[in-house]
């Protein structure tokens, strides 16, 4: 019995391996792998537990799409009324809502609960992506410390210019000239609050220090960077301090080049997304007040 045991947690562990390859090369063939291999049901908060309790091992690009997929978006087309939980139209919302309600943000500071969030995935390149993922968050935080913001709006849009904080600063591409500073962070931020007011400046001061001392990463990304580092290291041993023709010609410039390339898009899209989030909550604040004239 106890070779059994052996055995089935040996296929088990072996099986989650193939699940996690098949997952990184196709989304949807690797959740049908998962389900028919016993791992997980076609259910919504069972993949969202099953999402949380193996961060670690599946790939936080792919989790990303699956949390940031439309509100629309079904696993199972047909038939077009199955329940979304069981895979019809809205299961990946669903997949994100659970996947939030099972994290706990109480008494964290805000910038914190954003790192805990994001250590189990990769956000999405888009910005109404990264708008629905964090819209959610911003519920939760706000419904777990509702002494911190008055709104949830005010934590999301707070949430979008964090995000946008930690890429500025720590982006390879952003020469040091152009970072973000404290008074331009605090500027951008400024009538975000109850009413058009200003979030207290010490509190976006300790952000914006947090963050800058202490990046969001993911852990595959340490990994990635130490990885790149010895490579680079012996390349410089084998080509010369300069790279030679290989190491500071072809492949470098062009890597560099496709790199900051894609970052300065992806910047972009946050920059318009958050001004369009400014405007539509300037929009309310405005619709409000003109109603309590009418009232008055």
């Amino acid at each position: 019995k106890i070779v059994d045991a052996f055995d089935r947690k040996r296929t088990a562990e072996q099986n989650l391996e193939l699940g996690a390859v098949k997952f990184k090369l196709d989304l949807k063939k690797g959740l049908n792998f998962f389900i028919d291999n016993g791992f997980v049901e076609c259910d919504a908060n069972q993949i969202a537990l099953f999402f949380l309790n193996n961060k670690d091992k599946l790939d936080k690009t792919q989790m990303g799409e699956v949390l940031g997929k439309e509100p629309d978006s079904a696993f199972i087309k047909k038939p077009p009324d199955l329940d979304p939980e069981k895979g019809g139209p809205g299961f990946f919302l669903r997949i994100l809502y659970h996947y939030i309600e099972a994290l706990d943000f109480t008494g964290l500071l805000f910038d914190e609960a954003i790192r805990l969030f994001l250590s189990g995935f990769r956000l999405p390149g888009e910005a109404q992506k990264i708008d629905r993922i964090m819209e959610k968050f911003a519920e939760r935080f706000t419904l777990q410390n509702p002494d911190v913001f008055p709104s949830a709006d005010t934590a999301f849009i707070l949430a979008f210019s964090v995000i946008m904080l930690n890429t500025d600063l720590h982006n390879p591409s952003i020469k040091e000239e152009r970072r973000m500073t404290l008074d331009s962070f605090l500027r951008n931020n400024r009538g975000i609050g109850e009413n058009g007011s200003d979030l207290p400046e010490d509190f976006l001061a300790g952000i914006f220090a947090r963050i800058k001392e202490r990046p969001f990463s993911l852990k595959e990304d340490d990994a990635a960077r130490e990885k790149a580092a010895e490579t680079i290291e012996s390349n410089l041993n084998i080509f010369g301090d300069n790279g030679g023709l290989l190491g500071a010609g072809i492949f470098g410039t062009s890597a560099e080049e496709r790199k900051k390339e894609k970052f300065l898009k992806e910047r972009e899209e946050m920059m318009a997304a958050t001004e369009q989030l400014f405007r539509r909550r300037k929009g309310k604040a405005a619709k409000a007040e003109s109603m309590t004239a009418g009232v008055d």
